[in-house]
């Protein structure tokens, strides 16, 4: 496995990887009605998502990493300066096929994500995911990350 930074060429592979990772991500967190519409709102904003990954792949104030087995994208990630205080950064998403996790992949992007945010100065990375996403919430204590806020959400009838 390899990390190289992420292409426009790739965006239709990285979108791959993206749409499973984000429905199995929603179904651990979400049912009936909001499940619904969530998931309705993969494919209804496909061109905004796909438009705004070309953009993060074109940024300096970003890094778009792919991880590749065998020529084949098997995850992403992206890292963000944050342009009004250069001093934060974010890791908004990072997502891995299912048959390659488990393998450390998750951890290596991470891993670059953070020295690439490094490099450019920033001091404080935020990332978040759903509450009942273990697995990322373990990947990122593993990283030091820490629990800082808690997001609360009502739907308003």
């Amino acid at each position: 496995m390899n990390l190289r930074e992420a292409k426009l060429k790739d965006i239709p592979n990285i979108e791959e990887v993206f749409v499973p990772g984000v429905k199995e991500e929603l179904k651990l967190q979400l049912s009936g009605k909001r499940l619904k519409e969530a998931l309705e709102n993969i494919k209804k904003f496909k061109k905004i998502r796909l438009k705004g990954l070309e953009k993060y792949i074109k940024s300096k104030l970003s890094h778009v990493i792919v991880a590749e087995d065998k020529k084949e994208i098997i995850g992403f990630g992206k890292a963000i300066v944050e342009k009004n205080r250069r001093k934060f950064g974010a890791t908004p998403m990072l997502y891995v096929k299912k048959e390659f996790r488990r393998r450390s992949v998750a951890s290596k992007i991470k891993k670059e994500l953070l020295k690439w945010l490094k490099s450019k100065k920033v001091k404080y990375v935020n990332t978040e995911m759903f509450i009942k996403n273990k697995p990322s919430i373990n990947l990122n204590k593993k990283f030091g990350f820490k629990i800082i806020a808690v997001r609360m959400q009502k739907e308003l009838k």
